[in-house]
Parts: structure tokens; sequence; C-alpha cells
């Protein structure tokens, strides 16, 4: 008996502790100063609900069929612009977001892509997507990706304590609208980005480089899960300012060249073979801007093209 009692003072404990959390969220929720709610004034990691992210998962049909998608973080988002893609008669549809880690493009892989609705992937890829912890990112998708299963797996996954105020966050907003949107939200995906880095900037250089062994093993993950799908896929590392080259990028080249081996999936580096001009190709350090987006995707369609890899289009 006194074991029972015990059982049920422990559910009631842990019933009233839930009721009190989800009452707080709520309320943090609804109370606002400066017209935002003060639980984004409490916590680092709760992300607004809306931007580029948002938009990008309401509009992508997974049921439609895309000759390309594109998996990665902001390179991927504003390097690949559906609309060039569009010209060569192909449809690309951009599922890139704002620092997305390897473990994030693992969960929206599974969740989005198959191969009925898609002939090849580009999963973008750099160095710094697979030096990420991808709490960040998963701050993001979480509140504004649109399945909730991608949503709890993140979550789930993460091992991260503020997952769990990330998730009831998304679960209290299901039915509000977005906060705010990308103005610089294009097509399918995209966003576009015109500013120009004007004056050289400056790069700072490590000797090692940096791997986080939780998203090299969500690589492998990732390009096992594409294997046994059948989905084709190519790894694509898109143009950098040779500025920036401190010899990190031969020790990255080198392990994602290894695993292209393993798993006979091609990787293109475009890192440095694409010449771009630093000060009116770039908006920053390392994002191209719609000038060097022009020329990188030209290059990159027409090399599809030779290679066998898209079966419709036209080489220009």
């Amino acid at each position: 008996m006194e074991l029972i009692k015990l059982i049920k003072n422990i559910f009631l404990f842990i019933v009233t502790c839930a009721i009190l959390y989800l009452s707080t969220v709520f309320l943090l929720l609804q109370i606002k100063a400066g017209n935002i709610p003060l639980i984004y004034r409490m916590s680092e990691v709760i992300t607004w609900k809306g931007g580029n992210s948002y938009q990008k998962f309401k509009d992508f049909d997974a049921n439609a069929k895309y000759d390309i998608v594109v998996l990665g973080s902001s390179h991927a988002y504003r390097g690949y612009d559906p609309r060039i893609f569009k010209k060569y008669g192909l449809t690309l549809f951009n599922l890139g977001t704002s620092g997305q880690s390897i473990f994030n493009s693992y969960y929206i892989a599974k969740n989005y892509i198959a191969k009925n609705n898609c002939d090849l992937v580009l999963l973008d890829i750099y160095d710094g997507a697979l030096a990420s912890d991808g709490i960040e990112s998963c701050a993001d998708l979480i509140q504004n990706i649109s399945s909730d299963k991608a949503a709890f797996q993140m979550g789930l996954h993460l091992k991260n304590p503020g997952a769990i105020n990330m998730l009831t966050v998304r679960m209290l907003n299901t039915n509000s609208s977005p906060m705010y949107i990308d103005s610089f939200y294009v097509f399918n995906g995209y966003s576009e980005k015109r500013d120009s880095v004007l004056n050289t900037a400056k790069y700072s250089y490590t000797a090692d480089l940096k791997v986080n062994p939780i998203q090299l093993a969500y690589l492998e993950d990732l390009l096992l899960y594409f294997k046994q799908s059948s989905i084709n896929v190519l790894m694509v590392t898109h143009p950098t300012p040779k500025e920036s080259n401190n010899g990190n990028h031969d020790q990255f080249n080198e392990m994602v060249s290894m695993l292209s081996k393993k798993y006979t999936i091609p990787y293109w580096d475009y890192s440095y073979s694409v010449v771009l001009d630093t000060k009116k190709d770039y908006y920053d350090s390392h994002h191209l801007n719609q000038s060097g987006v022009n020329k990188f995707d030209s290059v990159l369609i027409n090399d599809l093209i030779k290679n066998n890899y898209i079966k419709f289009g036209k080489q220009q």
C-alpha cells in the first residue's frame, strides 16, 4: 500500500509540474513587452516563427516532382537560384536553411525527400556545417518546419535541455501566424541578396579543421539514407573568396573525398575553381550575392548537363 501511495504521489507531482510548466510558457507567450512575447526575451534558444524557413516549408510540395532539391545552410538557400535553373527547363526547390547542420539535413531528407519526388539532391557542404552543434539551426527549424514529426525528431535527438522549450513553444504556437517575413524570399525556397562586400572582408585563420563527431556521423547516415533509398545525390561546395584559403579547406576536402569514395557519391568542390570577384560577387566573407549566384549556377548547370546528372534542359 505504501508503494502504491508513493507512486501516486510521484505521478501527481509530475503532472502538477507539467501543468505549471505549460501554464508558465503559455503566459510568457501571451504577455508582451514592446509588442514581443516575453518568452522570446527570456530565452536565446526560442526563435521567432516566420522568415525564409517558414515560407519554404509551406511552399514545398512533397507530392510534386522536382528535378533537383537542395540541402544545406545559408550557403545553399542563398546560392542556388531556382529561377536560373528554370531557364534551363529544370525545377529546383531549395530546402537550405540558416545554419542548417548535417544533423538537420538528415531529418529534413528523411521526412521530405524520396525517390518519387526528386531526381537529384544537391547537398551543399562546407566545414562550418560539420563544426556546428546544431542548436541554432534546430531553434529555427523546430519553430518553422511544417512536419511535426521532423521537428520532434530534431528536438528529441538534439540532446540539449533547451529543446524542451523549443518543442513546447512550437506546440502552443501551432495555429499562430508568422511573426515576420523574409523580404528577400523570391521563389521555391530561395532568398536573393544583391549587396556587395565592397571592401575586402577580414578572415580568421586557425591551424586545424574543427569537426563535430556527431555531425560527421550524421553525414554518413545521410549518405547511407540516399544510397538505400536509391536517391541520386551530389555533394557540392560552392565558391569561396580566394582570400579565405587558410589550408583548412584541404583537410576538409580530404575528409569529404574519403566519404565520397566510401559511398560512391560524387563530390564537386568549386571553392576556388570558379573565378569570382571578391568585392562584387559576395555580400560578406563567404556568401554569394546575386551576381555571384548567377555566375556559379550557370557553371554548375553546364557541368550537370555535361556529366549527365540531369535529363532535361539545354546547355548555354
